[in-house]
């Protein structure tokens, strides 16, 4: 999960990332939201995170 607006890890660094995980794995990326979306809008946070962790 990260926020689509982050200018530190940019959402192109992210999904290279994704590549080394297995490719089932989800890239959630949050509206609105900058490098510590946890922080910026933890009940948009939160309700992503439960959703993730509910498919496994």
């Amino acid at each position: 999960m990260r926020g689509d607006k982050d200018s530190i890890t940019p959402v192109e660094q992210a999904r290279d990332l994704k590549t080394l995980l297995p490719p089932d794995t989800d890239l959630t990326l949050l509206s609105a939201l900058r490098h510590i979306p946890q922080i910026e809008d933890p009940g948009m946070f939160n309700d992503a995170l439960l959703k993730t962790l509910a498919k496994l």
